[in-house]
Parts: C-alpha cells; structure tokens; sequence
C-alpha cells in the first residue's frame, strides 16, 4: 500500500511540483492548503511523511508541530522546507522538532528523494522460527545525529586504520557535512529508536560517462549489531537512490587493502575491483596514528 504523504502549503506552484513527484514515488499525496484543514485531512488516514510549507500562510511551525507530534504515532516523519534566507524561520522548525528542514532549493531539487519511503528491511526468522533481528530503518541523517556520526567516525578510523582522529576536527567536518548537502549525503541506519549504522556519499564527475559516481564512505555498524544485514540495508538504499538519479553512473568506494572481510562484502553486493590505485597528497595533518 503505498505511503501517504499530508502536503501543508498554500502555494498552488509548489502543490503542482510535490504532485508530480508524487506521482514518480508512488505516493498517495493528500493536501491542506490552509492551517485549518489540517485535522480534517489528518482524520483521512494516517500519514508516513508530512511535508510543511514554512511559508504557508498563518504558520506557527513550533505550535504546529507539537501538536503534530501530540497526535501522530511514533515513526512518522516530519520535513520543512523554507527560504534560505530565512534563517532564524528554518531554525524555528528545526526546534520545534521535524526531522529535517531544508531550504527551499533543496527540497524542489531532491523532492523525489524526500517523498520517497525509508528503506525498512524487516526481521527475519532463523532456523529455529524466532526473529534474527528487528526492522531496519534507513532515512537521511539530520542535524540532531551529528553526535551520534562524529563517535561513529572516531570509532571508525581507530577500528579500521588505527587512527586517532581529532574530535574538534571531525565535529567541524560533520556540522558542514550537514550544513551543505551539496558536499556529502549522511544516511543512518535506525533500529527501533536507535542509530546502529551510517554511511556517506560523495559525488565525482565523470566526463568519460557523462555522469557522476556516487562514493559510498564513512561505512559503520556498531558491533551488537553488525552481521544482521545493518550495512546491506544502508547500500541497497544508495543503490535505489542512485539508480533513480538520471545523472547518476554507478557507485564506487574505496577500502583497505587488509581488510578481507568487508572486500568479500562488497563483492557479494556486487561490486568489483576498478583496477585503480588510489593515491593522495593530504596535507591535512589532522590524522595520528594511535599508540
């Protein structure tokens, strides 16, 4: 059944664009083009996704949202989008607790990917019939997990290549991560309320294709949960982002040369070796080797 997705805009321009991209993602899009009309389309069927208009007319986006959040069951996501240069605006909304709040730029550029449901990947059965492991959520990370992603690169750079990393430096890198989408993407993986995974992307252009090689970095899963398909559900996700993006060509990560297990991982997903080196010239200063 497809996800229901409640629009809160009085903007007819923006109403036709969300439709289109409704129609593309399988949504069942439902509309309240005035503050009043909320509770009436709530009332129709529970929504996955509410999408607030911030400049939707005689909007208190904190009254609005705790009462959503009030009403509504847990799980449901709540994105705002506004004018960048309102500010202190998209501030308000981030507060008051959607999930994520972009400008308005961003959203009309990546609205499919918005519309579009998490990837959830459901228990599974073991030999004896009880569940190996619960529902997986996947869902683009948001300012409220940049603590939760800079431990989880600490972590990571000293598991994987005994590194200690600056934690000024790396909060630096995760807040402008966050900040310019443009950059990097953040994707979390979530079992039931908690953060169990993550993964970036970056982008590379490629004039031989005509197309740009989304870089799947910054892989971790806390060890409680790895080996219970955590990372799987992270690269399916990009995988199915990716494939719908027409500019897209492939994807493409690099790995340790010692690290055989997470090699035969990525083989098993179906990637293969490039046959290219990979050099570099970083005079950054910002990684130490751990004693």
């Amino acid at each position: 059944m497809p996800e229901a997705v409640l629009l809160i805009t009085s903007d007819l321009a923006c109403l036709s664009s969300v439709s289109g991209a409704a129609r593309r993602t399988g949504c069942e899009l439902r509309t309240a083009m005035n503050i009043s009309a909320i509770d009436d389309k709530l009332a129709e069927a529970p929504p996955g996704l509410i999408v607030i208009d911030l400049s939707t007319a005689g909007l208190n986006v904190t009254e609005l949202v705790h009462r959503l959040r009030a009403r509504l069951a847990a799980g449901v996501r709540i994105v705002g989008f506004g004018s960048h240069v309102h500010k202190s605006l998209l501030a308000a909304a981030e507060e008051a607790g959607c999930d994520l709040v972009v400008s308005r730029g961003e959203f009309h550029a990546r609205m499919d990917d918005f519309l579009r449901p998490p990837v959830r990947v459901a228990p599974e059965p073991d030999k004896s019939g009880e569940l190996r492991r619960r529902s997986i959520t996947v869902r683009d990370a948001s300012r409220e997990d940049a603590a939760t992603l800079v431990d989880f690169n600490i972590r990571l750079a000293h598991e994987s290549e005994n590194k200690r990393l600056d934690r000024e430096t790396v909060v630096r890198g995760v807040g402008l991560a966050l900040a310019k989408p443009e950059l990097c993407r953040y994707f979390v993986a979530d079992i039931g309320n908690q953060v169990v995974g993550q993964t970036m992307v970056t982008f590379e252009w490629s004039d031989w294709r005509a197309g740009v090689f989304w870089w799947i970095q910054s892989v971790y899963v806390v060890p409680e949960h790895r080996r219970a398909g955590v990372f799987r559900s992270l690269f399916m996700h990009v995988h199915q982002l990716a494939q719908s993006d027409p500019d897209a060509c492939g994807l493409r990560l690099y790995v340790e040369k010692q690290n055989a297990v997470a090699q035969d991982v990525y083989q098993r997903l179906g990637m293969s070796p490039s046959g290219h080196w990979l050099l570099e010239l970083d005079w950054s200063n910002s990684l130490k080797n751990s004693i």
